[in-house]
C-alpha cells in the first residue's frame, strides 16, 4: 500500500480511504448479505488474539461442522461442549455469535419476540427439519464452514 505523504493526517487520510476500499470490497463479495468465508476466517483470527473464541465455542462449533448435514439441536450442542443443559449452549454460542457478528458488520434478519437480533443466525440458519425428538436445529452457514475449515488447516490443534 502507498501511503506516502507530507503529513501525518495525510498518511492517515490515505490509510481510511484503503480501508474503506477493502471492506466495501469485501461487503460487495457477500451473497444475500451474508459474510464471505475470508470475512469469517479474518473475525476468527481477531477473535482468538482477544481470546474471544474459547475452547467451550471451539467445540461447539466443530461438532456442528462435523455433524450430518452440519446440523444439531441446541442440547446436541451442550452436550459438546460439556454441559448438561441447552441453556447453557444458547446462551455462550448466542454470545460468541453476536462478537462475530460484530467483527464482520452483520445483523441478522431474524429476531426474537422482543425485536432483538437472534445472533446465532450469523453462524447458521434454522434446519429444515426438527430433530427427532422436536428439538429446534441449527444448520451451520457454508461460509463459516470452509473458514473454519481453513481456520483448523492453520491451526490443527485448535
Amino acid at each position: 500500500m502507498d501511503a506516502d505523504a507530507e503529513t501525518v493526517e495525510g498518511v492517515l487520510a490515505k490509510l481510511k480511504l484503503t480501508l474503506a476500499e477493502r471492506i466495501s470490497s469485501a461487503r460487495a463479495a457477500r451473497v444475500n448479505g451474508i459474510p464471505t468465508a475470508d470475512e469469517y476466517l479474518g473475525a476468527l483470527h481477531r477473535l482468538a488474539r482477544r481470546r474471544e473464541f474459547g475452547l467451550h465455542n471451539q467445540r461447539m462449533l466443530a461438532a456442528l461442522h462435523k455433524a450430518p448435514e452440519q446440523t444439531l439441536s441446541a442440547g446436541e450442542l451442550a452436550r459438546a461442549a460439556g454441559w448438561d443443559s441447552y441453556e447453557g449452549a444458547n446462551t455462550h454460542l448466542g454470545s460468541f455469535a453476536k462478537m462475530m457478528a460484530l467483527e464482520v458488520c452483520y445483523q441478522p434478519a431474524e429476531t426474537g419476540s422482543d425485536g432483538s437480533p437472534t445472533w446465532t443466525f450469523t453462524l447458521a440458519t434454522a434446519a429444515p427439519a426438527r430433530s427427532p425428538e422436536g428439538h429446534f436445529r441449527w444448520q451451520m452457514r457454508p461460509q463459516l464452514a470452509e473458514a473454519l475449515e481453513r481456520w483448523w488447516g492453520s491451526h490443527p490443534t485448535a
